[in-house]
């Protein structure tokens, strides 16, 4: 079993999109290799938070068809996408805490990227260079 699927992965990277915000010269999450890391990670938890965990990124999936049908979660822009997530977190603390949770996931999935510690001056696990900050912008 796949620990994500086509459509789970993209909302993946949506929520690292939404919730990481990343801006030039940080790549886009979409073309970077979060969703391969994170499939290693999923593959790795017991069956039923694998399970949980994919059902959660398709329900957000649906969440976003509801509103509009052609246009799901990972297909809307940035704003659109936190503004979804604010609404569905008003719905109950329990749904709250599980999109701070899926997004911290794909946060983490995100910065733990190559490509992405490539980009903000990090060399096989060197320290950032000098001169930058964490989001790569100079200081």
């Amino acid at each position: 079993m796949r620990a994500l699927g086509r459509r789970s992965g993209a909302v993946l990277e949506g929520l690292a999109d939404a919730f990481a915000a990343p801006a030039e010269p940080l790549p886009r999450p979409a073309t970077t290799a979060m969703r391969v890391d994170a499939q290693r990670w999923l593959a790795a938890t017991p069956v039923g938070q694998r399970l949980a965990v994919r059902g959660a990124l398709v329900a957000l999936e649906l969440a976003g068809r509801l509103l509009r049908p052609r246009v799901g979660f990972a297909g809307r822009s940035r704003a659109a996408r936190l503004t979804l997530l604010d609404r569905l977190g008003r719905i109950a603390p329990p749904v709250d805490a599980a999109i701070d949770a899926l997004g911290r996931m794909a946060v983490l999935a995100y910065w733990s990227d190559a490509t992405v510690q490539h980009a903000l001056g990090r060399v096989d696990g060197s320290p950032v260079a000098t001169g930058t900050t964490t989001t790569g912008a100079p200081r």
